[in-house]
């Protein structure tokens, strides 16, 4: 028998059972793979001015895009989602949002997804999962480019 090892720290009990716990000898198996695109002020690339996270739901054969422009101090921004079949679709959209701002490029893997209807989870719930330990690799300051956003989008696929 494994242990349970609670990833999200300083929270308390009952906000926990809302995050991830890995059990290696069940959940390695039941992983999501999360594109997260974090757009960069053009000003000072230290400031993420807009975050996307992207999915794949198995069960609609839809990609799931939930994102957000970061909260000024003068607007408190509402969250978007929407889901589409097509990455031709979803680059167009992210690339017309983005334009041409640099933008970090992360690949996260989470393992409390497998039991949830994606397509029912808010911007918030993939924020609130940011966290280095399911990070499986991540690309800064670089800028958007086509053929290799297709290819990270088919990633989510598999």
């Amino acid at each position: 028998m494994t242990d349970t090892v609670d990833t999200k720290r300083d929270t308390d009990d009952n906000e926990r059972d809302n995050y991830c716990y890995y059990n290696e000898s069940e959940l390695q198996f039941h992983t999501k793979l999360i594109l997260c695109i974090e757009e960069l002020s053009l000003f000072d690339p230290s400031i993420i001015e807009r975050r996307i996270f992207i999915g794949w739901n198995k069960d609609t054969s839809k990609f799931f895009v939930r994102g957000k422009v970061e909260d000024s101090s003068k607007v408190k921004y509402v969250p978007f989602a929407f889901s589409n079949e097509y990455s031709d679709e979803i680059y167009g959209f992210i690339k017309f949002v983005i334009g041409d701002n640099k933008i970090n490029t992360i690949l996260y893997n989470y393992n409390n997804l497998y039991d949830k209807d994606v397509d029912t989870l808010p911007y918030e719930f993939f924020e609130n999962l940011l966290d280095s330990s399911h990070e499986l690799s991540g690309y800064n300051e670089d800028k958007m480019n086509r053929s290799k956003f297709i290819n990270l989008l088919s990633m989510l696929t598999l």
